[in-house]
């Protein structure tokens, strides 16, 4: 459900390690370069206007909803004198207009950790499956105010999440700490420290 996604499918374009997708505003990381130029000569336009994050000049400002997007353009080199700021690439973003009929969308995605299998290693450590509810909806509506020559057009989106993660730490038993390593070397388990979703389980 972002159109960030769509830039990692041109060619040249070698994404860094904290690119995020998944969310948006200031949790998100759109931090990817093209053709070698540094992650932070990206421009990001909607309708013509600068949308670059002018504070870390690393990400998006604001993230049009999939449904308020009509025409997605990224140019990678060679572009006219009107794309300028940028020696990597520029993202242009045209947005939904009304027209003179009405017409409107609605939708849900959602992902629950119900419909995930538990990791290998939580399962065998007793750390049970990591907690995820997603929740992704919204809508759009567009129309005519006067027809032929005023139109509107709206559109939302609202993102909620829960994530939790499960982590193992290991802390030496009492023998450990004496030098006794045979229970270790024998596989057996021994003092298991279980965070679960990031508290003590």
């Amino acid at each position: 459900r972002s159109f960030v996604q769509l830039t990692q499918l041109s060619p040249g374009v070698a994404p860094q390690n904290n690119f995020d997708s998944k969310n948006k505003g200031l949790f998100s990381g759109v931090d990817f370069s093209v053709n070698g130029n540094s992650a932070q000569a990206n421009l990001f336009l909607t309708d013509g206007a600068n949308n670059n994050d002018t504070g870390s000049n690393r990400t998006i400002l604001l993230y049009p909803s999939i449904e308020a997007i009509a025409e997605f353009k990224m140019l990678r080199n060679s572009y006219g004198p009107e794309y300028g700021q940028a020696a990597g690439a520029v993202i242009s973003i045209a947005t939904r207009g009304g027209e003179n009929k009405f017409h409107g969308s609605a939708f849900y995605f959602g992902r629950n950790d119900a419909l995930n299998a538990t990791e290998f290693f939580a399962n065998r450590g007793g750390g049970g499956k990591d907690e995820l509810t997603r929740r992704d909806y919204g809508g759009s509506l567009g129309g005519p105010i006067v027809k032929d020559r005023l139109f509107f057009f709206f559109s939302t989106e609202f993102n909620k999440e829960v994530r939790g993660k499960t982590r193992f730490g290991r802390v030496p038993t009492d023998a450990e700490r004496a030098g006794d390593f045979r229970e270790s070397l024998a596989g057996r388990q021994c003092g298991l420290n279980v965070l679960r979703n990031g508290r003590p389980g």
